[in-house]
């Protein structure tokens, strides 16, 4: 079983709800199972400086995917 790391970030429509819905996606997978998750961090954004702080976080996956 393989192990990865995804990076999850959002700063659009309520961006901890999106970081929970796509962590929650990730650990509904039938070939994936979610071992840990980060604390979520703040960001400015890079590029262009006028949208909301992105929200970032990291989830640990074990798998079963080549």
């Amino acid at each position: 079983m393989a192990g990865v790391f995804v990076g999850l970030g959002s700063n659009i429509e309520e961006p901890m709800r999106q970081l929970t819905i796509a962590r929650n996606h990730l650990s509904e997978h039938p070939q994936l199972g979610v071992s840990a998750t980060s604390h979520v961090y703040l960001s400015s954004p890079q590029g262009p400086r006028n949208q909301p702080d992105f929200f970032n976080a990291v989830v640990r996956i074990q798998s079963t995917l080549a």
